[in-house]
Parts: C-alpha cells; sequence; structure tokens
C-alpha cells in the first residue's frame, strides 16, 4: 500500500432538517494522508456485492467471504471475520470469533 487518506474530522460540514428527512453538507477537503503499509477495513454486517466481487476474495455459495480456521481468506493478508463470514451472529459469536482472528492476524504480522 501507498498510504491512506483519512479525515481529519467527520465529513459532515452541516446538517439540518427538512420535513420528515435529514439534509446533510459533506465536505472532504479535509483529508490527512498517512504512510502505512497495512489497513484493517470493517464492512459491516453483511459483505459488500461490489466489493467482493471485484476482488480475488472467494465467497461461499450463500455469498459470504470464504476463510479458513484463522481467518484468512483466498487473497494473501486478508482476513475477515464475524457476520461477513457466518452470515448474523450474536455479539457474544461475534466477539469469541474475532478475537480468534485478531491473534491470528497477529501472528501473521509478526512473520512480515
Amino acid at each position: 500500500m501507498q498510504g491512506a487518506a483519512l479525515f481529519d474530522e467527520l465529513p459532515c460540514s452541516h446538517a439540518r432538517s427538512r420535513g420528515d428527512e435529514a439534509v446533510f453538507t459533506e465536505n472532504f477537503d479535509k483529508l490527512v494522508h498517512i504512510p502505512i503499509d497495512s489497513a484493517i477495513i470493517a464492512l459491516g454486517q453483511g459483505p459488500q456485492a461490489d466489493y467482493i466481487s471485484k476482488g480475488e476474495i472467494s465467497t461461499t455459495e450463500r455469498g459470504l467471504i470464504a476463510v479458513d480456521e484463522t481467518g484468512k481468506t483466498s487473497k494473501e493478508g486478508v482476513f475477515a471475520a464475524g457476520d461477513i463470514v457466518y452470515g448474523p451472529k450474536t455479539v457474544v459469536d461475534a466477539v469469541a470469533h474475532t478475537k480468534v482472528i485478531a491473534n491470528a492476524i497477529d501472528e501473521y504480522l509478526k512473520s512480515l
């Protein structure tokens, strides 16, 4: 990786109400570029179909990310855990599974 662009502050510079909806004004001018060699990305509670289909990560028949027992995906250095691997589970299950994966990520990073 060559680095990452992060927001120095939230990109929402203004929020107002218009009837029953909220209207947000975004400002993407305050990016801070930092050099990095790895990143951990949280995608949310389900697979982002476009992200997965355009990438090099294998999926299961259910459209979830395929991993081994340590959370390794088909792409070197990419790990996955939680709902994106097993589908919706309890918070307890997700935390327990993610703890195992976090240890595997730690071991992987130490080996670099």
